[in-house]
């Protein structure tokens, strides 16, 4: 099973992710988004481990059926 991060502060623009997205950045916080759904667990490990202080993050994934 893939390993993906608890979001902990989920964006509050996320009903209205269209209209203030802009590419992979967003308008109103100014953030990049980094997208995890590609990465490997490892990769997304190492990735959140770089990170300083709050990132924003999206990903996708399927459910186990």
């Amino acid at each position: 099973m893939a390993i993906f991060p608890k979001i902990q502060s989920p964006c509050p623009y996320k009903a209205n992710l269209a209209a203030v997205m802009d590419g992979d950045n967003c308008r109103m916080c100014k953030r990049q988004v980094h997208d995890l759904t590609a990465m490997t667990d490892a990769e997304r490990m190492a990735f959140l481990d770089s990170c300083s202080g709050e990132v924003c993050v999206s990903y996708r994934f399927r459910p186990a059926l």
